[in-house]
C-alpha cells in the first residue's frame, strides 16, 4: 500500500468514525475528503473510488459501513448518513514492524518539542496506535488514554489550521452556549488547546481590531474560505506573553494583571506543589508543604473564568486571600453553592 493510498484510507476511516449526530452523507463525505486531499496536493477522487475505499475499510476492520436515514430539524427531506461503529483502527492492521520503529523515532523527536498543541495531539495519537498494536490480542494494558472521540470540535481543526497556515479568512455559523447562532467571518491566527477543548483566536473582520476566541465545538457549519484576511503583527513571543497573563483562553476586556494570593489546605498543598496552577505561580519551596495553610502567589495574572474554575476545583481546601474583589466574588459563588445543598422545604 502506497503512502497516498494509506492517507486516503485513513481519512475515510476518520470521517466514517464521526459521532452519529455529526455523521455525513456520502456526497458530503466525498466533498470533505476531496478538500483534504486538495490541501495535501493529492489528486481528488470520484464517487466510484469512494465506494472502493468503503469496501477496503470494511475488509480491514471487519465491520459494515452503515447507511441510516435521519431527519434534520426543520427539514422534511431525509439525509442518508454513512458511518462505522468499531474500536479497531486501520493502523492496527497495516503498520509493519519497520514502520513501528519509524513511528517510535517520530514520537521521540516530538517529545523534544513543547508548547505546540498540534504536535502534542499528534504525539498522543501516534502513541495510541503503538499502544494498540503492541497489546493487540492481549488482556494486558500498558497505557490508557482519555477518549476524545466524542469531542465535536475535532472535525474543524484541519480547516482552521489550513486557514491560519495559508492566511485566508473563513466564515462559519457560531452558536455560543445559551445564545442564537450567527454567521462569523474570522481572520484566524492561532489554534489553542485547553482542558481537552480546541479554540481558535483571531479577529472578526466586521468589527474593530480585537482578539476574540471561538470554541471549535460551537462551530455549527463547515468553515468556508473567504478572500479578505486581516493580518496580525503577533510574533511567537507575543503569543507566549498573551497566555502568560491568563489561564485558558478567556481575556476579559479592560482587565489588568495583578498578583493573586491563595491559601491551600490539606492534600491540595501537594497537588499545587507538584503541578503548578500556571506558569505565573511563584516557586514553592519543599519546606512550605508543612505550612497549614500554604500560601501560593500567582504573579501578574488576569482573573478570568478559567482561573475561577480551577480554584473551585479544590473545593474547601483553598481560600482566595487577595485581591479583595476576587475574594468577594468567590465568596458569593460558594455561598450560592451552599444554598443549593440546603434541605428542600
Amino acid at each position: 500500500m502506497t503512502k497516498k493510498e494509506l492517507f486516503r484510507l485513513l481519512k475515510v476511516e476518520s470521517l466514517l468514525k464521526r459521532p452519529v449526530q455529526d455523521a455525513l452523507t456520502k456526497s458530503e463525505l466525498l466533498n470533505e475528503l476531496n478538500e483534504q486531499l486538495h490541501r495535501e496536493s493529492l489528486p481528488t477522487i470520484k464517487d466510484r473510488t469512494l465506494d472502493t475505499l468503503f469496501r477496503q475499510v470494511e475488509e480491514i476492520l471487519g465491520c459494515e459501513v452503515r447507511s441510516e436515514r435521519i431527519y434534520s430539524s426543520g427539514n422534511d427531506r431525509p439525509r442518508y448518513i454513512r458511518y462505522i461503529e468499531t474500536r479497531k483502527s486501520i493502523t492496527d492492521e497495516v503498520i509493519t514492524e519497520e514502520q513501528e520503529v519509524t513511528i517510535r523515532e517520530i514520537i521521540q523527536q516530538l517529545d523534544r518539542m513543547s508548547g505546540n498543541p498540534m504536535l502534542d495531539e499528534l504525539r498522543v495519537v501516534l502513541g495510541q496506535q503503538i499502544e494498540q498494536r503492541t497489546t493487540q490480542g492481549s488482556d494486558k494494558l500498558i497505557v490508557h488514554f482519555d477518549d476524545e472521540d466524542t469531542y465535536h470540535g475535532r472535525k474543524h481543526i484541519a480547516a482552521f489550521y489550513d486557514a491560519i497556515q495559508n492566511e485566508y479568512a473563513i466564515s462559519f455559523d457560531y452558536q455560543p452556549f445559551g445564545k442564537e447562532a450567527s454567521t462569523v467571518t474570522l481572520s484566524p491566527y492561532l489554534l489553542k488547546q485547553y482542558n481537552r477543548r480546541w479554540f481558535c483566536i483571531g479577529h472578526v473582520n466586521e468589527s474593530p481590531y480585537k482578539l476574540t476566541h471561538f470554541a471549535l465545538d460551537r462551530v455549527m457549519s463547515s468553515p468556508v474560505k473567504e478572500e479578505e484576511f486581516k493580518h496580525s503583527s503577533f510574533t511567537r513571543a507575543d503569543w507566549n506573553q498573551y497566555f502568560q497573563d491568563i489561564i485558558g483562553v478567556t481575556y476579559p476586556a479592560n482587565a489588568e494583571p495583578k498578583d493573586i494570593v491563595l491559601h491551600f489546605y490539606g492534600k491540595a498543598r501537594s497537588y499545587v506543589y507538584t503541578k503548578p496552577l500556571s506558569v505565573a505561580q511563584r516557586q514553592i519551596k519543599a519546606e512550605q508543604l508543612n505550612n497549614e495553610p500554604m500560601e501560593v502567589t500567582l504573579e501578574e495574572i488576569i482573573p478570568n473564568f478559567e482561573l475561577k474554575q480551577k480554584i473551585l476545583a479544590f473545593g474547601d481546601e483553598v481560600e482566595v486571600v487577595s485581591p479583595n474583589e476576587l475574594r468577594e466574588e468567590m465568596k458569593q459563588m460558594t455561598s450560592r453553592m451552599a444554598n443549593r445543598y440546603k434541605p428542600q422545604v
